[in-house]
């Protein structure tokens, strides 16, 4: 059985309008509420219509293994999946605070994170790549380099390890 190249068209049709969705709200990270709550909602909600309309109308099939994989892919459900598998993820953590500042001609940024129990778990520095001044007081990139020393925590309060990046 050959698969169906119109539901393999449609989901990658589908991952590309959601892909350059995720790009927009990334590029302009004020407008997040506004694809989390109705954007990717909307277009979920037409993209499952036109599915169903497809499929009732037998305008696609699905018959084989790559028939079904392309069906699931034309669903959230590959976003939803990734979402909750990427919020167990280290990287996923929400820095409990976050400050700026500048100093020696450069953008700084400070980040902590902390344990659940509110213990510090670790600082972060940063230096941003630019140059700034009085008159352009922030980089003309968002580019930031690793800076100063790093202090990891245990979560009885010691120091678990330092790492350099002056």
């Amino acid at each position: 059985m050959k698969a169906n190249k119109r539901i393999i068209f449609f989901a990658v049709v589908y991952i590309l309008i959601t892909l350059g969705l995720y790009g927009n709200m990334k590029e302009d990270q004020s407008m997040t509420i506004a694809y989390v709550l109705l954007y990717f909602p909307a277009f979920w909600i037409m993209g499952g219509l036109l599915l169903g309309f497809l499929l009732k109308f037998k305008k696609i099939s699905i018959k084989t293994p790559i028939d079904f994989a392309a069906f699931i892919l034309s669903t959230p459900l590959p976003v939803i999946a990734f979402l909750v598998i990427r919020s167990f993820s280290p990287a996923a953590q929400s820095p409990s605070y976050t400050r700026e500042y500048n100093r020696d001609g450069h953008r700084h940024r400070e980040v902590m994170y902390q344990y659940t129990d509110g213990q510090k778990e670790r600082i972060e520095y940063y230096k941003s790549r630019d140059s700034v001044s009085e008159s352009n007081p922030f980089p003309a990139e968002d580019v930031w380099l690793k800076d100063s020393v790093w202090t990891y925590y245990n979560t009885d309060a010691s120091i678990k390890k330092q790492v350099n990046y002056k």
